[in-house]
């Protein structure tokens, strides 16, 4: 079970590290997915 759900976090959590959080912010009222947020 432990496994299954690291797995799962890794899948659904974007990666956000050396992002800033108005980086976020901006790309999250921009409309992107959740997914995307961490990306540039």
């Amino acid at each position: 079970m432990n496994l299954f759900f690291i797995v799962l976090t890794l899948w659904l959590i974007p990666e956000t590290k050396n992002i800033s959080l108005e980086h976020i912010e901006r790309n999250l009222l921009g409309g992107k997915k959740l997914h995307d947020i961490g990306q540039r």
